[in-house]
């Protein structure tokens, strides 16, 4: 390991590191510069390089160990949380396939694409924090309240229902909020089996009895959003139980996992609700029959002209960028 010398200042050096001996037990220390893993032989290689220590420079998180991520200004990778899902990480902070908590993407099309704590704002994620009501978010200003467990600006309230609201916002909690849902859909076959696209979401299907979630109904064979209640419904949290969430009239309970969530409903942003996301149909091209590749999560049949569409196994009858549809 190379004398820290190299790279901090004398002072430094004496405050983090001293002596030499071997075996000694390791330490991390980190300052302006970055951190580094020590022992009584000295310092050197910021933690988490691509061999778990020494170099330390990254351009993705990928080209750092398990435990770190790439900062984006200095592309150093520093030390992070493990993680199971990214309901262990924070505010601003997502699970990635190492199982190290990183920063949520910074571009954003709606709220969904940023991680929790965060809100779309002008095509980027803004960190606010995590809420359970909107007590929880006065820190950040007047007018701000608690959307689906994320401090987020109100916008055009009050309401009672997404009635009272324009188009693109819901009503949560009394405030019409930006609407932050799943991606949405523009055909039926990103919507999984028997799944239709309604409105642009994604609703599933109820043709044998299966149920919709809290807020929605089968209309025919198919799960839709629910009218809000004429009387009875909420307007606030505070006239939900503890832990709930008032949308669009209805309580919802809140999650922190799939498991806490019953009745057609998935745990979406801390709040139990109907899944309208869209449904990968493929994970890669393995996943698809053979002679198709997986493109945006469809199984698609490549293609040069229409007339290539229209044979077994192709989803469409139209070459469209490339592919049938």
């Amino acid at each position: 390991m190379r004398s820290i010398l190299a790279v901090l200042p004398l002072l430094t050096l004496v405050a983090a590191c001293h002596g030499h001996r071997e075996g000694a037990r390791g330490y991390t220390y980190c300052d302006a510069t970055g951190c580094y893993l020590c022992d009584e032989n000295g310092c050197g290689g910021v933690r988490g390089g691509p061999q778990g220590g020494g170099g330390g420079s990254c351009f993705l998180d990928e080209d750092c160990a398990f435990g770190t991520f790439c900062h984006p200004d200095s592309h150093l990778c520093l030390p992070s949380r493990t993680c199971a899902t990214s309901v262990d990480c924070g505010a601003g902070m997502i699970c990635d396939d190492r199982h190290t908590c990183v920063p949520g993407p910074d571009s954003c099309s709606s709220s969904n694409d940023c991680a929790a704590g965060c809100y779309c704002s002008s095509g980027h994620c803004e960190e606010t924090g995590l809420c359970v009501g909107a007590q929880d978010c006065t820190q950040y200003g007047s007018g701000f309240v608690c959307d689906r467990g994320t401090c987020v600006p109100g916008s055009s309230g009050p309401c009672a229902t997404n009635v009272d609201c324009s188009s693109g916002n819901v009503c949560v909690d009394g405030s019409c909020v930006a609407d932050g849902g799943a991606q949405g859909c523009t055909k039926d076959a990103q919507c999984g089996t028997a799944g239709k696209c309604v409105g642009g979401l994604c609703q599933t299907s109820c043709a044998g009895g299966e149920p919709c979630g809290t807020g929605a109904q089968c209309d025919g064979a198919t799960c839709v959003p629910a009218p809000a209640p004429i009387s009875g419904g909420c307007v606030y949290n505070t006239d939900c139980s503890a832990g709930q969430t008032c949308i669009n009239g209805y309580c919802h309970a809140g999650c922190t996992q799939a498991g806490d969530c019953t009745g057609g409903d998935v745990c979406l942003d801390n709040v139990c609700q109907p899944n309208t996301a869209r449904q990968a149909a493929c994970t890669g091209n393995a996943s698809c029959e053979l002679g198709l590749e997986c493109v945006d999560a469809l199984c698609r049949a490549s293609c040069w002209t229409s007339a290539d569409c229209g044979f077994c196994g192709s989803s469409g009858t139209q070459c469209v960028d490339g592919y049938c549809e």
